[in-house]
């Protein structure tokens, strides 16, 4: 595997991928299981290479790895990508060694280099935050996301971000050699299993935040919605979020309303929705087990939701991570539909819901 590495690039992006698949050999080892990775770090002239932080990364030159060895290729970027666009040399050996290898794959801005080597055009991309405006100016043929934090697209593979470049390594591992290795990187890590590369780059909570700094409104509603966050797997009600504001439930509906372009309805039932995303994807335990830590009545509640934002039920959404269920199955532990409890006086329902 050879991950080249441009001046500039972010040590994250490089470190982070790179420490997937040495964990992976590691817990290979450990099984008496021959590694499957070696990782060769490699760059325009070899030696070291200034990341974005500062630090320098030790590097073989490209002329020391023929292209016709690389089985997988992994181009990293940095907040500036642009000499490494001007680099002729390095644009055609990246040409040369994408259509011998097996896959290949960009971190960051690197998608910005498979893109100026022809290998993206008519293939579904991503890249950086930010960027997305200079890419489709720059490559209009490349099919650009903004949303999700990696895609793959037939052989390639581009990852949105410094920290997605980690899912995208974990999302080959388990290709590689099954999800319950990948599992157990993502242990080792502390990371999440798997997340999905259509989930969105930013969270809700994240993307509400910054819509309000934009409005310049009150930072009280920032505070608020971080609290609320804090505390999804229980009762949140409208008369408990407002009386934390210091309002009356009506007042405070509407202040939500205008300041966010959602009702507090649909933003609590969001943010219940990303978090029993994350417990899909990381934890074995049954749906109705996430949906009562996710702060859901039932699990019928919590699969309405899920078809509301996502398009599928929670059952699908895990089975599409490689694996259905994964606890333990004991006599009468399948799933029920339980009667829907009644909600409190002012209880946040999902947008739609009756009262």
């Amino acid at each position: 595997m050879a991950v080249l590495v441009p001046d500039g690039s972010s040590i994250v992006g490089v470190a982070g991928p790179a420490e997937v698949f040495t964990v992976a050999n590691a817990l290979l080892a450990r099984a008496n299981r021959p590694p499957a990775y070696r990782v060769a770090c490699v760059s325009r002239h070899g030696g070291g290479v200034a990341t974005s932080a500062g630090f320098a990364l030790q590097t073989q030159p490209l002329d020391s790895l023929p292209p016709a060895t690389v089985d997988t290729l992994l181009v990293c970027g940095g907040p500036e990508i642009g000499p490494a666009l001007r680099d002729a040399v390095l644009i055609d050996w990246i040409a040369q060694a994408a259509p011998k290898a097996r896959r290949v794959g960009s971190i960051g801005t690197g998608s910005f280099l498979l893109a100026a080597a022809g290998l993206l055009n008519g293939q579904r991309a991503v890249t950086l935050a930010g960027n997305g405006d200079d890419f489709r100016a720059r490559f209009p043929r490349v099919q650009l996301e903004d949303d999700p934090i990696y895609v793959q697209s037939g052989k390639f593979w581009t990852a949105a971000g410094m920290t997605a470049g980690i899912d995208m390594a974990l999302a080959l591992v388990r290709a590689d050699l099954g999800p319950q290795i990948g599992l157990d990187v993502a242990r080792t890590l502390v990371v999440f299993m798997a997340r999905s590369g259509s989930q969105a780059q930013r969270s809700t909570l994240l993307n509400l935040q910054e819509r309000l700094a934009q409005r310049g409104t009150d930072s009280m509603l920032t505070d608020l919605l971080g609290w609320v966050a804090t505390r999804l797997s229980q009762p949140t009600t409208v008369t408990d979020m407002a009386g934390r504001a210091g309002m009356s439930p009506r007042n405070f509906a509407r202040f939500f309303v205008r300041s966010t372009g959602q009702t507090p309805a649909k933003v609590v039932e969001q943010l219940r929705v990303e978090r029993a995303c994350h417990l899909l994807e990381s934890s074995p335990v049954s749906i109705k087990a996430i949906a009562a830590q996710s702060g859901f009545v039932d699990d019928e509640r919590m699969r309405r939701a899920f078809v509301r934002q996502l398009g599928c039920t929670p059952a699908e959404y895990r089975a599409r991570l490689g694996g259905a269920d994964l606890r333990a199955r004991r006599p009468g532990s399948g799933q029920r539909h339980t009667r829907r409890a009644p909600l409190a006086q002012h209880e946040i329902r999902p947008q739609g819901e009756p009262a």
